[in-house]
């Protein structure tokens, strides 16, 4: 898959201090969806809070600047606000390979191997991945299925429909798939259309504790048993895990754009110039650093 790491950028709107941490690990962190500002798409009608095991990051594909999301994602200091632009697979993969472990560093979408039937491809290093393994209790990172992060938002008028149940794809019996049984088929990846204005694009990841995987020979056992069994236990189960990382392929960092607030003084433009100084050193790149389109247009936000 030849990727344009030139063209396709997405929008993430935050403060200098994460952008400073963003520069320094050269990671996205992904969010618990229950930590969302939207009760409404993480609880499935059946599991209550069901976002505990899913994992975020929001961005926009709105290209022109928004007044909203400046207000909304800058840490409440507007004056410290940033908006971070990337391509949309800014995102490197790794290629675990089950006959020779090899880890490829700098693996890009260029380099993803015909064969996956000897392995899978990741979105983080064999390493990070074994210690969620063994920290917490045989945590799986579902299989990255490619060309789907990110996710382009979904909108729906109806809060109902917001609730989608978990087993909803279960009702035709004749093609019931236990490993179909992953993720609800809108648990975020859609909210209530009153976020519209945000286009939003989000990374989304599941984590799922090996104990409340789906399993049942689903020919020899009632659908209702294992849906309620399953239930039952999803219910009880509190994940320790609070966070995920995707890191930053450097092809991406050269095309990373950094807009400081319409209320940025030389200040802040020097404080973001300070923090790229080392990865453009690094890496001989100059990261775009330029001022919001809405700079003397508002004196206050």
């Amino acid at each position: 898959m030849k990727i344009n790491y030139k063209s396709s950028l997405l929008h993430h709107y935050t403060s200098i201090d994460t952008l400073s941490i963003i520069l320094k690990n050269r990671t996205i962190k992904l969010n618990r969806l229950d930590n969302s500002n939207d009760p409404l798409e993480f609880n499935a009608q059946d599991i209550d809070n069901f976002g505990k095991f899913i994992f975020y990051s929001s961005w926009t594909g709105l290209q022109e600047e928004s007044i909203p999301m400046w207000k909304l994602y800058c840490k409440g200091d507007l004056k410290n606000g940033v908006r971070i632009s990337l391509p949309k697979y800014f995102y490197k993969l790794w290629h675990h390979n089950y006959n020779e472990p090899k880890m490829y560093n700098q693996l890009s979408w260029d380099d993803i191997p015909s064969d996956q039937s000897k392995g899978v491809i990741s979105i983080m290093p064999l390493g990070e991945e074994i210690e969620i393994i063994k920290k917490f209790n045989l945590f799986l990172i579902y299989e990255l299925r490619l060309n789907q992060l990110p996710f382009k938002m979904e909108y729906e008028l109806s809060e109902k429909k917001l609730a989608d149940q978990y087993f909803n794809h279960w009702q035709d019996k004749e093609n019931i798939n236990i490993n179909s049984l992953n993720m609800p088929s809108k648990l975020g990846r859609a909210k209530h259309a009153r976020w519209k204005y945000e286009k939003e694009f989000r990374y989304l990841v599941e984590l799922r504790h090996n104990e409340l995987i789906p399993r049942a020979n689903i020919y020899n056992e009632e659908l209702s048993a294992v849906r309620e069994n399953f239930i039952e236990r999803a219910k009880k189960y509190i994940p320790k895990w609070q966070e995920l990382f995707l890191h930053i392929h450097d092809l991406a960092f050269k095309n990373m754009i950094i807009t400081l607030s319409p209320l940025a003084n030389v200040g802040h433009e020097n404080i973001v110039q300070g923090l790229v100084k080392d990865i453009e050193s690094e890496l001989d790149i100059k990261i775009k650093i330029k001022h919001s389109n809405l700079r003397g247009r508002v004196v206050n936000l």
